[in-house]
């Protein structure tokens, strides 16, 4: 079903206030689970269990973007924080939603843990989302992930998961719920990172350190009578007849004794 944009997902037709509402004790209802709903666009929360909901609401496997409130909405309206052993009551127990890691900085895999109730089985689905609510937590605009994961003892759970593809942290954050085994969904977790990355690019540019080249004969060529360096030479040879000429100009009459 399309609740919020036109039949073709595209023009914007939303509800003044919440896209589905449940309250007046309704528990064990099934949202998107057998087959995704798109729900955005809408004033209010994307699915608000209000105060008087029940329990066992499963919110699974949507495209829950756009909405002016937060994606999932349990109890008082906005983030419910999560508690110690997740021992609270009302909308869906209100579950706690799971910690992804803050220092995500895009890629195919996510860590993160889950405090919840002790030896506990959840279902994970991690999403993306290319706007996150003001609160800082996310709506789920495309399945990237669904796993299981458990917790211990003491109600703590570490998982990591995969992606069907690559996160651009740059432009786009992600976020996750956790269904338990009774059905009851959580709020979306805050978005990771807080806020996108930046993007650089760089340029490089090549300096050619090439001269012009330059060639140096050491080889002249043969003197000849009809160029300038032929003339050169030619003067050359000259002096150095004037140098043999002073060299036999040394000899000199003997003296006369008369």
């Amino acid at each position: 079903k399309v609740i919020g944009p036109a039949a073709h997902r595209v023009s914007p037709l939303g509800n003044g206030h919440d896209g589905v509402y449940v309250s007046g004790g309704a528990g064990g209802t099934s949202i998107g689970v057998l087959a995704a709903n798109w729900i955005g666009t809408n004033g209010g929360a994307g699915i608000r269990l209000e105060t008087t909901a029940g329990t066992g609401n499963s919110i699974r496997g949507n495209v829950i973007a756009g909405n002016d409130g937060l994606g999932i909405d349990l109890g008082p309206q906005g983030v419910t924080a999560n508690d110690a052993g997740d021992l609270d009551g009302g909308a869906n127990n209100q579950q706690n939603f799971p910690v992804l890691d803050a220092a995500f900085i895009g890629g195919t895999q996510i860590s993160g843990t889950l405090d919840g109730a002790a030896n506990g089985t959840f279902v994970l689905e991690v999403f993306a989302t290319a706007v996150c609510d003001a609160s800082g937590n996310g709506e789920g605009e495309e399945l990237l992930a669904t796993q299981v994961i458990t917790t211990n003892g003491a109600g703590h759970g570490e998982f990591t998961a995969t992606f069907s593809r690559t996160v651009d942290a740059s432009i786009e954050y992600v976020t996750a719920t956790v269904t338990d085994s009774s059905g009851n969904t959580s709020e979306f977790s805050p978005c990771t990172p807080a806020t996108l990355l930046s993007t650089t690019s760089t340029s490089s540019s090549t300096t050619s350190s090439t001269l012009p080249s330059s060639t140096t004969s050491t080889s002249l060529a043969p003197p000849t009578t009809t160029s300038s360096t032929s003339s050169t030479l030619v003067a050359q040879t000259s002096t150095s007849t004037t140098l043999q000429a002073s060299t036999t100009s040394t000899s000199l009459p003997p003296p006369s004794t008369t």
